[in-house]
């Protein structure tokens, strides 16, 4: 059958469009000569094997796509994202939510073949009680807890393990000063999906990971979330709702009904203990002050005043980072958080390779990685590659 020039050109394009790239851009990053990318565009040639596939790598897309007439409904659903939301999203975001889903499927795929989903139970969780939205929230929070294991005044510390023990695929990225906060988008393949902005401090990722997987639980029927710092949502009043059924859940979830009874002296309240306890719950004192209102300790008013409070970055450290800074395991974990990847997956790709499962060269791509940075990462985590 003669290679389909037109649906190969129509699809170049669509990605090209979707991510923002020039052909100068793709140029650049392939070595493939303008000029003839200019002329696959134009359909004047055919592409030969070598430019499909390193046009499929540039792009993090199996290369199938490319040359067969089938729809891969992981693009078709981050390209309708990305319409929905193209004044908002720099070309910069775009590609690292692209960047970012490919790491989920790597993720998935690694599980299947090392038989890990296999051996994962699944958390089920079905809304009751109506449209009381925040109800919805508070109970899903409560079964998670339950599901993992939790006493009532329990405080969690690796929120992302939790989260990742439940099937969730979550990866934290430096957006720099993107409007992204988090991203929750439910892959058609490797299933829920969820991106944090690793540029925010810690105590605001532990949030804005645990406000996207309430989105993951209690959304399931939506196929992506966005939390944008510049949105206002208030003109869509589903919408809303969503997001205060999404917090609901957060806050419960970190800050817990039965650890706030537990406090002493828990209906007398300071600047000095929102801030105490709030650096117990490795939270930061605007949801600290939103989950006293919420037990009824505090006024709005209490709220309006001790939300204000900042505490200082230095006292904000990664609770999945090591105290000691000079240690291996410190130095692991921030280098592969600083790629985007994550100790969990990076584990994952090594022992797949390990054991034949993946070549050099996959590995090397899933790790988004050149040869120097490949053999360093082998060696943070005390591998041969």
């Amino acid at each position: 059958m003669a290679f389909d020039r037109q649906m190969f050109s129509d699809k170049l394009k669509r990605f090209m469009s979707a991510l923002q790239t020039t052909t100068l851009d793709l140029a650049e990053n392939t070595g493939i000569p303008e000029n003839r990318i200019q002329s696959l565009i134009k359909r004047e040639h055919n592409p030969t094997g070598s430019e499909v596939l390193i046009i499929s790598d540039f792009f993090h897309e199996d290369f199938n796509f490319f040359i067969s007439n089938e729809q891969f409904a992981t693009f078709e659903r981050v390209e309708d994202f990305f319409k929905k939301n193209n004044f908002l999203l720099t070309k910069e975001d775009r590609w690292h939510i692209k960047e970012f889903l490919f790491l989920c499927e790597c993720e998935s795929f690694l599980q299947d073949e090392l038989g890990q989903n296999q051996r994962r139970s699944v958390f089920e969780f079905s809304k009751q009680d109506g449209n009381h939205y925040k109800q919805h929230g508070v109970a899903a929070a409560s079964a998670v807890r339950a599901y993992l294991g939790c006493e009532p005044n329990e405080i969690r510390l690796d929120v992302f393990s939790d989260f990742m023990s439940m099937g969730i695929h979550i990866f934290r990225r430096n957006l720099g000063k993107s409007a992204i906060s988090g991203f929750y988008i439910k892959h058609p393949s490797a299933g829920k999906c969820v991106l944090v902005n690793n540029s925010e401090d810690a105590f605001r990722q532990r949030f804005i990971v645990a406000h996207e997987v309430g989105h993951a639980i209690l959304d399931d029927e939506a196929n992506f979330n966005i939390s944008l710092e510049a949105v206002n949502r208030s003109s869509d009043e589903e919408m809303e709702l969503r997001e205060k059924r999404a917090n609901s859940f957060a806050s419960n979830y970190l800050a817990p009904s039965g650890y706030i009874s537990f406090i002493p002296e828990n209906r007398t309240w300071t600047e000095e203990k929102i801030i105490k306890y709030s650096l117990s719950l490795k939270i930061n004192p605007e949801p600290f002050a939103y989950a006293l209102n919420r037990e009824g300790l505090i006024s709005e008013n209490d709220v309006t005043h001790f939300k204000a409070l900042r505490i200082p970055s230095a006292e904000k450290r990664d609770p999945e980072l090591p105290d000691d800074s000079d240690s291996l395991d410190y130095k692991r974990k921030a280098a592969v958080l600083e790629k985007g990847l994550s100790p969990y997956y990076v584990s994952l790709c090594l022992e797949a390779y390990g054991k034949d499962l993946i070549s050099r060269g996959r590995l090397t791509e899933m790790l988004l990685a050149d040869e120097y940075s490949l053999v360093t990462i082998a060696n943070l985590f005390m591998k041969t590659v």
